[in-house]
């Protein structure tokens, strides 16, 4: 019989996992995108069993990501916890993304028309940290750092950080 305890640590081991969470997100991509479990006479399509994954980032590690976002390759997220990346947002390779952090559109028409270009994009190397906004079509910068806390709603210049409400060059 397990006892609390021990289930905690269970819990810790699997489910807080950043590992495993980006595994749920790419298994979950790779559903959607490309209908892999396709099972015609049953009537369950690729994109179902991709919400299912969805509902398991929701459930298990506090993610919401867009069925349409894009994500490069080696995307840290250190502690996976209250991230929200919108529908159509695009993340390149290399990108750390914090605790806490919103990517999405810049209003409710735009959300719910699904325009493309009202989302965010971020290039290659890019750090958000805890907190931090990214709001509208803004696109981020290579090797671009957004504090703590910030509201980006700008375009960003390459190898700079930007930090404040709203978000401005510091460096």
């Amino acid at each position: 019989m397990l006892i609390l305890r021990d289930w905690y640590h269970i819990r810790k081991k699997y489910y807080k996992n950043t590992e495993n969470a980006k595994a749920v997100y790419y298994i979950k991509q790779k559903l959607y995108w490309e209908n892999i479990a396709n099972v015609p006479f049953l009537g369950v399509r690729g994109n179902i069993i991709a919400r299912y994954y969805n509902r398991k980032l929701i459930r298990c590690y506090g993610i919401f990501v867009g069925d349409h976002c894009k994500v490069g390759e080696g995307l840290k997220l250190p502690h996976p916890n209250g991230i929200v990346i919108g529908n159509y947002v695009k993340i390149g390779n290399n990108c750390t993304i914090f605790q806490q952090t919103t990517l999405g559109a810049k209003s409710i028409e735009a959300w719910k028309s699904g325009a493309i270009h009202a989302y965010p994009v971020l290039e290659d190397g890019v750090v958000i940290y805890a907190g931090a906004k990214v709001i509208g079509a803004v696109r981020v910068g290579e090797n671009t750092c957004v504090g703590a806390g910030s509201l980006l709603m700008r375009d960003t210049q390459k190898n700079s950080v930007y930090a404040g409400i709203p978000a401005k060059r510091i460096k």
